[in-house]
């Protein structure tokens, strides 16, 4: 049986948690992982780069039945230098199995040296996956996180 995106995901996010040790942080691994509450107050910077305000909202759907997921944040990127920011985000009910996975990226890929700009992504789901949501994982990559 050849494995599903999903089960992908969730294998790459239990090897990134194995392999943190007790002495290292949860950014050093490239996750970090919480309560929802908890990711979405956090901040990452590096290299001149902050990514912040992080948001996730689920709203009734224009074109269906079903619902739609609202994933955005803020890069203030105040270097001299472009900024290549992703992140990634997977949501885990109170059984540990993967209810959300999605990702959000500047649409030109980069935002401008000393710009700020706000980013988001959206995908449809079924009904209150948010409210499911125990364990959220965020990884944000392209800068050096600290």
């Amino acid at each position: 049986m050849k494995p599903s995106g999903a089960s992908i995901i969730a294998l790459l996010l239990v090897s990134a948690a194995a392999s943190a040790s007790a002495e290292e942080s949860p950014a050093a691994s490239g996750w970090f992982c919480g309560t929802p509450v908890d990711v979405l107050d956090h901040r990452v910077s590096g290299r001149g780069v902050s990514v912040s305000s992080f948001s996730l909202s689920e709203r009734d759907s224009v074109m269906s039945e079903l619902r739609t997921v609202q994933f955005s944040y803020s890069v203030d990127n105040r270097s001299g230098s472009r900024a290549f920011v992703g992140a990634e985000l997977a949501g885990f009910d109170r059984d540990n199995k993967l209810i959300l996975a999605m990702s959000a990226e500047p649409i030109i890929g980069m935002v401008s040296p000393r710009q700020a700009t706000d980013i988001q992504a959206e995908i449809t789901v079924n009904r209150n996956v948010i409210q499911h949501i125990s364990i959220l994982c965020l990884n944000v990559s392209g800068i050096n996180a600290h």
